[in-house]
């Protein structure tokens, strides 16, 4: 048994579906990069707040180009509000969030963000994105640095 294995059979925390359930325990499972895409009403938001919920006593910074977008992210994400900061990715670019790291990035929307933008966003912050195996390793300190390597300036 896994860890998502166990989160999902022993956590107060439900999952809708058996389908929902499937795709997270693949999600991570040889990345710490993943993408979630798909037209209107697929369930995206449904699987960022399930990954949020099993990300729950961690760091979590959710990016979104419009305010409009934020507010939608902040009122479908259920998780610990205490790890959560939700803004514009020019706000954030701007101002910074209130910590120098996350352990989790959620950038809504992604593909309307351009590469400038992207690279600051990378820059404005330090990002220990978890283990894809494995999410008790948090507890150890061991991170995953894949974002920074795919995006490191030559």
């Amino acid at each position: 048994m896994n860890e998502v294995d166990s989160w999902l059979m022993f956590s107060d925390y439900e999952v809708d579906d058996d389908e929902k359930a499937d795709i997270l325990r693949q999600m991570f499972s040889k990345s710490a990069v993943a993408a979630i895409y798909g037209s209107a009403c697929v369930v995206k938001s449904t699987l960022i707040n399930h990954l949020s919920n099993y990300y729950y006593d961690v760091k979590k910074l959710y990016l979104a180009q419009t305010h409009s977008a934020v507010v939608n992210l902040r009122r479908r994400v259920t998780a610990n509000a205490d790890h959560c900061e939700f803004m514009t990715v020019e706000s954030f670019k701007n101002h910074g969030g209130n910590y120098s790291e996350y352990e989790f990035l959620i950038i809504d929307e992604s593909n309307t963000v351009s590469n400038k933008d992207m690279n600051e966003v990378l820059d404005k912050a330090h990002y220990n994105l978890t283990e894809p195996k494995t999410r008790s390793s948090l507890s150890y300190g061991r991170k995953s640095g894949l974002w920074m390597k795919r995006y490191k300036r030559q």
